[in-house]
């Protein structure tokens, strides 16, 4: 039998070697035992949206104490500690978002520093902070503490912090490392902060854009603060009125911020409900038409780009619930940045290690999961979606699935959009850009323009021609709802969707938000309509491939735009000398103009069809293309006279193609043949 040798002076046996290992390893449990031991407390629990104050977080050390180089962590929730609102600094007593870390140790030094990893979440945010404290010396002892101040006003005269803009609760988390092995592990109580929306300013009334005679339908009346958030204490009532209607109660209490009613028309037209709320006066909902049956295509909006706290940039929880029950959207997609490595991450603009994180497969899953569990036919639709980012020339495009079973797309090797759309099941798929001439004020270093090189009409059916950083119509800078209303710079070039089409990309237009705090849907922010069969996944995924679309602002404005007949988003060939172009209209508010644009596809030149200047909320009108001579372009831009929430009110449609027949020559030549051949036969009769 084999006898191991017996070792060497000096050096332990085998069996000795073992109980060291196993010595070393149950230290090492009883220390990773350790981590997470304490307690956290938070003063006060709760902030009000917007609002300047300040809390406390502090940590009480576990049985275990805290030893040398041992740590804690805090991250807030989301929304909270947000470099781009209220990053914490630690240097001017006097100024805002000034933060104070104290110990009630006599022993332990401390040392800080800031950082953008999230433990709870396990990756990189690009503008969330989370606070490490460390012992440098000294130790803490069961039960001392560590406290951090955030907005911290007993040595200045500064004006606090501010929490979020956005309502919502979130834990706090704590991960503590009390032996400095940089494992840590998070404490299993975390409180959570709460933050609850400021004073109510406006009232808004959502109806369904379509409605038929003697059928019910429902409607919301939502009180909301200045950031649109559900003022879910508001305990006001509400007065209801409308004509050509029945409206059921005519009078309501608010409960959690909304009251729903119900409308049953009595004859044809367009109709609006006004509610009347005490102090924070009268709100116009916005236009249903009623008619006798049901239309074959029916009108539907939704916000299908906004992100959440699973971006690298977004803040917020779940933002299925907003759009369903506060922007009451018809059909809404969730679009977190794709979190994108290897070679495609050349081509994003971001260089080193501090970036920011985007959906991880984890993330990924849980998205899917809910684009399943919130789509509900017939009511609110879910479209499987994210966003693939890439500076110039490529840009900013999101993904949309026809279905909801797509895995994780791993972007590491697709660099281009070209690659993009090669990697895409063009049968399942397609991708619409945003904010396509866009500078991040960096002097064009990660510039989100886009040019117009590849032209792939199924794969790009669509351009985002407005959100929440403005137009991309066309370069306009001195519009004002050019980019500069969100702080950004319109760079001068063949970017923008009149470039697009002029290069003969048949896209057409939608709206949607690109909010980034989990609330889409916002009336200022933009808007996507499209008229489909019914309000399933599929038909809104189909009747955005068809063009069959238009975009707003984010006014749910009826818009009515044809072709010698032909519908948004069509392509046909005409015999018409000068087709004829028709449009109905019928606003938010009193309309400023109307105007109906061509785009001369020969000569690669836009001019004006027609405007009207009609000074009230609807109008039909008529007009003639009298120039047309070549094949073209037409789609219907207007604006409202009134602003909302601070913004101008715009409207666009898809473009109609129209190709001028090529048969007027040959008609010439059979109708000369055909007048020799009458001739003929009459000498053949003369004869």
């Amino acid at each position: 039998m084999f006898q191991p040798p017996e070792a060497p002076t000096g050096m332990p046996s085998l069996r000795s070697n073992s109980r060291l290992l196993a010595l070393v390893l149950a230290l090492g449990r009883a220390a990773q035992a350790a981590d997470g031991e304490g307690s956290v407390k938070v003063v006060p629990a709760f902030s009000v949206a917007g609002k300047s104050g300040t809390w406390s977080v502090t940590y009480t050390a576990g049985a275990s104490g805290l030893k040398t180089g041992g740590s804690i962590r805090i991250e807030l929730p989301t929304g909270w500690s947000d470099s781009r609102f209220s990053e914490p600094q630690f240097t001017k007593p006097d100024a805002a978002h000034y933060t104070t870390i104290a110990t009630s140790s006599s022993s332990a030094q401390l040392y800080r520093h800031v950082e953008n990893y999230l433990p709870l979440e396990q990756k990189r945010h690009w503008f969330r902070r989370v606070i490490y404290v460390g012992l440098q010396a000294g130790a803490l002892a069961p039960g001392e503490t560590i406290t951090v101040v955030y907005g911290d006003t007993a040595g200045g005269k500064n004006p606090g912090t501010v929490g979020p803009r956005f309502a919502g609760e979130g834990p706090v988390v704590v991960v503590s490392d009390t032996d400095g092995d940089g494992r840590g592990k998070e404490l299993p109580a975390a409180p959570r902060l709460v933050t609850r929306a400021a004073e109510p300013v406006e009232i808004q009334v959502i109806a369904p854009s379509q409605g038929v005679v003697g059928r019910p339908i429902e409607l919301q009346v939502n009180v909301t603060d200045r950031f649109g958030n559900l003022v879910a204490d508001y305990a006001g009532e509400a007065a209801l009125s409308v004509t050509r209607a029945r409206v059921s109660p005519e009078r309501a209490r608010f409960h959690g911020g909304r009251i729903r009613a119900e409308v049953t028309p009595v004859d044809t037209g367009f109709l609006r409900v006004e509610a009347q709320a005490g102090e924070l006066g009268r709100a116009r909902g916005n236009p249903v038409e009623v008619t006798r049956e049901p239309p074959k295509l029916a009108l539907y909006w939704g916000d299908i780009h906004s992100h959440s706290g699973i971006s690298e940039d977004g803040s917020g929880g779940d933002p299925f619930p907003y759009a369903r029950d506060v922007s009451r959207l018809d059909f809404y997609s969730l679009t977190d940045h794709l979190n994108v490595r290897g070679e495609a991450l050349n081509n994003m603009g971001k260089v080193g290690n501090d970036y920011g994180e985007g959906t991880l497969p984890g993330e990924w899953r849980w998205t899917r999961e809910a684009v399943g569990r919130y789509y509900e036919p017939g009511r609110f639709v879910t479209l499987l979606a994210f966003e693939y980012t890439l500076i110039w020339p490529w840009g900013h495009h999101n993904v949309y699935y026809r279905d909801a079973k797509r895995e994780y797309f791993v972007g590491d090797r697709v660099p281009t959009t070209e690659a993009l759309w090669a990697a895409l099941d063009e049968k399942g798929a397609f991708t619409i850009p945003h904010h396509t001439g866009i500078d991040w004020n960096d002097g064009g270093v990660t510039s989100a323009a886009v040019e117009w090189r590849t032209r792939n009409d199924r794969m790009r059916p669509a351009i985002e021609v407005y959100s929440v950083h403005g137009t991309s119509e066309l370069y306009d800078p001195a519009s004002k709802i050019s980019y500069a209303i969100s702080g950004r710079i319109a760079i001068d070039g063949p970017h923008y969707a009149r470039d697009g089409w002029a290069g003969g990309h048949r896209m057409g237009v939608i709206a949607s938000s690109d909010n980034h705090t989990s609330q889409p849907g916002q009336r200022q922010y933009g808007l996507a309509a499209v008229r489909a069969p019914e309000l399933r996944r599929e038909a809104v995924f189909d009747a955005l491939r068809a063009r069959r679309s238009y975009g707003t602002t984010g006014e749910r404005i009826w818009l009515e735009f044809r072709v010698e007949g032909r519908d948004l988003g069509e392509e046909f060939e005409t015999r018409a000398a000068q087709p004829k172009i028709t449009f109905r209209i019928a606003g938010t508010g009193a309309l400023d103009f109307v105007e109906v644009v061509k785009l001369d596809l020969v000569e690669k030149r836009y001019e004006r069809v027609g405007v009207l200047n009609p000074g009230r909320e609807e109008c039909e009108g008529v007009f003639w293309d009298k120039s047309f001579k070549n094949d073209g372009m037409y789609y219907l831009r207007l604006r409202q006279q009134r602003n909302v929430r601070e913004r101008e009110v715009w409207a666009w449609s898809s473009p109609i193609w129209v190709r001028k027949a090529k048969a007027a020559a040959g008609a010439g030549r059979l109708a000369g043949t055909a007048l020799v051949v009458a001739l003929a036969l009459a000498g053949l009769r003369r004869s």
